[in-house]
């Protein structure tokens, strides 16, 4: 894909600029500048892989000049951090409250779909690969997507057990981090390292499925364990 592709993309995908008086540049915040600036990198690191990709192939894409990317970042090393850790992490206030329902294993089952289809989708795959590449030389990328990324994830899928643990006689409260690392191993069992090497992704249905022998496996009938 070319970089007048990206150039493009990343223009029209700007936040809303604030109001201007006509014949001036547009005015933008700080944060929506960042946001800017790391979507024109993830563009060229997709495009290029991080060590062919430069600040000034970033500036172009974002529209932007040098100086005001290296006012945002220090280095490169610093956007792919942050463009990691930071961008799009899932998951955000719209998809927790898309995947809440009274219904405990409801809720825990839309969850866990959400989890997986966001965990295998192409853009994630792309950035889980980049990261992977740069893992051995940034020492302090795999901590710190652990503790913002992975984590945050984590969390999301272990109130959901807990609320359906909560309702299960047989089950002990205290069991719900265990549980929860049961639902995640099953869910994703061998699709999330067959989709970096190049298989497809599951589809929904697949998905949804795998969800269910996932619940069923940490929650199995009552008068057996786990």
């Amino acid at each position: 894909m070319s970089t007048g592709h990206w150039v493009q993309t990343v223009r029209t995908t700007r936040p809303t600029p604030k109001k201007r008086s006509p014949g001036r540049p547009e005015v933008l915040d700080q944060q929506s500048r960042r946001v800017i600036l790391l979507r024109a990198a993830e563009a060229a690191f997709t495009e290029r892989g991080y060590d062919a990709a430069t600040m000034e192939q970033i500036a172009q894409i974002a529209g932007m000049s040098k100086k005001t990317l290296y006012q945002a970042f220090q280095d490169k090393h610093s956007i792919f951090i942050e463009l990691i850790t930071e961008l799009d992490i899932f998951p955000d206030a719209r998809t927790e409250a898309e995947t809440s329902h009274d219904d405990p294993e409801t809720e825990l089952h839309l969850r866990l779909c959400a989890l997986a289809q966001h965990i295998l989708s192409p853009r994630q795959i792309t950035l889980t690969r980049l990261m992977i590449s740069q893992a051995g030389r940034l020492p302090d990328l795999p901590a710190s997507f652990h503790a913002k990324v992975m984590a945050k994830g984590f969390t999301y899928i272990f109130h959901s057990t807990a609320r359906l643990a909560a309702q299960s006689a047989s089950l002990p409260t205290e069991r719900t981090e265990a549980l929860t690392g049961v639902l995640i191993s099953v869910l994703l069992g061998d699709w999330h390292l067959r989709t970096l090497f190049g298989s497809e992704p599951p589809s929904s249905t697949e998905i949804s499925v795998r969800a269910q022998e996932a619940i069923r496996t940490a929650f199995p009938p009552s008068g057996t364990t786990l």
